[in-house]
């Protein structure tokens, strides 16, 4: 029996997951690369089987998966603004929303499984934050790959004048 609140964690957590599957149904149907929307189809399963595992904590039999109740983008009464058919994100910005809910879930499990009273929450919050970060890092690869997001080194420079300030602190 989950703590009082262990049981709001979860209830949010579903609710922000449910929605977070049904915005990737949209984006995957956007999607003009077909490697990003087979990614982001994976991704939303796995949302699916993440929200199923958090049920069984409330005593919800898994496999109901989330309602067909389609998401509404650009205001009530549909696409505000928008031609019928027109795309309304680029697979750049589809990619990049996907990631930041994906690095946003992962933080989200850290700390509620930091908070968790019972070991198996706590361990079943530790293994999606892991699959989440894991998403993240298969869209960051792919936005990397496509030129889409871009690192760069650090200067030598720069890394030695961190560290000696980091020796002055300590």
């Amino acid at each position: 029996m989950p703590t009082q609140r262990e049981l709001t964690e979860l209830s949010e957590m579903i609710r922000e997951q449910q929605d977070t599957v049904r915005k990737f149904s949209v984006m995957a149907n956007q999607c003009q690369d077909p490697q990003l929307r087979s990614m982001i189809e994976s991704h939303q399963q796995r949302f699916r089987n993440a929200i199923d595992k958090l049920q069984g904590h409330l005593g919800v039999p898994g496999g109901r998966g989330v309602a067909a109740r389609p998401m509404e983008i650009g205001g009530i009464g549909g696409q505000v603004g928008r031609e019928p058919g027109q795309r309304m994100l680029s697979d750049r910005e589809i990619a990049s929303d996907c990631l930041k809910d994906c690095k946003y879930f992962a933080t989200r499990a850290t700390i509620a499984a930091g908070e968790a009273t019972n070991p198996n929450l706590r361990n079943d919050l530790l293994s999606q934050s892991s699959d989440h970060l894991g998403m993240a890092y298969e869209l960051y690869k792919f936005m990397e790959q496509k030129g889409w997001y871009r690192t760069s080194q650090a200067k030598p420079e720069d890394v030695n004048e961190v560290a000696r300030w980091l020796q002055t602190t300590s």
